[in-house]
């Protein structure tokens, strides 16, 4: 008895895997932004599928790695990856400072997110989490102890007279 040997499907052209590449990316994103993480990890596991080199790709799955797979090694190392590949991507520094933060690494996820803040300064993301975590001026004074009461009054001063702005350190 001989049996037919199935046929290998063709590939979708590029054209039409990028589309669908987009179109999962994008379940995953709202997925993820709906507060979804185990399906927006599932996304993005299928979107590598489709196209494992892409930076986008990259990102988007090292965090949810990071935060649903508990891969705190290949979570980092994608989103390193993902920022060599797609250069200065504020949407993958922020991804990447995320997974700092997850992973206990609190000066490099502000590192990061500087680097984010130079390349987009208005980036409602970074911006929400420098504002988050609370960076404070270097005293006024530097050679005194930050809570000297010549320092704690002039930067009260200063905080009126000029706000900080995200991102930025004096």
């Amino acid at each position: 008895m001989i049996r037919a040997v199935p046929r290998p499907t063709a590939s979708p052209p590029p054209r039409e895997l990028s589309a669908k590449l987009e179109q999962t990316l994008a379940a995953g994103d709202a997925a993820f932004d709906a507060g979804d993480r185990v399906s927006a990890h599932a996304a993005y596991r299928e979107a590598q599928h489709l196209d494992g080199n892409d930076p986008g790709v990259l990102s988007r799955l090292g965090l949810t790695l990071t935060l649903v797979g508990r891969d705190e090694l290949k979570g980092v190392a994608f989103c390193e990856e993902a920022i060599r590949r797609g250069g200065e991507d504020p949407d993958a520094l922020w991804r990447l400072a995320m997974v700092y933060l997850a992973t206990f690494q609190k000066e490099r996820a502000i590192r990061t997110i500087r680097r984010g803040l130079q390349v987009a300064p208005r980036h409602g993301r970074l911006v929400a989490v420098i504002d988050s975590l609370g960076i404070r001026r270097t005293p006024v004074i530097p050679f005194l102890s930050r809570s000297n009461p010549l320092n704690k009054w002039l930067g009260k001063l200063r905080h009126r007279l000029r706000p900080m702005k995200a991102g930025t350190e004096e």
